[in-house]
């Protein structure tokens, strides 16, 4: 089975994907990728090939979607190998993957006492601003 689009080109032989990107992958042209890898047909295992070596240009906004692609992939227990990357872009695939490994952070989380103590904290400042404008 394969599908194309005029920057990827995706082949499954069997448990064997291939995906083969080229042209830019950039910002100006992001939308249109994403819309076209949300559509690819999901992986269900076996093994997923990534090939870069037809990309002219990478920007932070394509090696995005190419790292989320990765993961999907590979959330699906897919090994997934990416082929053909320049050492630049090796680089910012690289650091995508990082950031996307390191965990959002967490929003502190306030017990009950802390809140109402917030509450009482913002009303005694509005009551005080109150009272500031009626002097002046």
């Amino acid at each position: 089975m394969a599908s194309q689009s005029d920057r990827i080109t995706a082949v499954r032989d069997g448990e064997s994907l291939t995906l083969t990107l080229r042209g830019d992958w950039s910002v100006d042209s992001a939308d249109a990728i994403d819309r076209v890898l949300r559509e690819l047909p999901p992986s269900a295992g076996g093994r997923a090939r990534i090939d870069l070596s037809g990309i002219d240009r990478l920007d932070t906004a394509g090696a995005w979607l190419i790292e989320r692609t990765r993961r999907t992939l590979a959330g699906a227990d897919a090994s997934v190998e990416i082929a053909g990357a320049s050492p630049p872009q090796r680089i910012l695939l690289d650091r995508m993957a990082r950031l996307a490994q390191e965990a959002a952070p967490v929003p502190a989380r306030y017990g009950r006492l802390s809140q109402f103590m917030h509450h009482i904290g913002v009303g005694a400042v509005d009551t005080a601003a109150d009272a500031l404008d009626l002097i002046n």
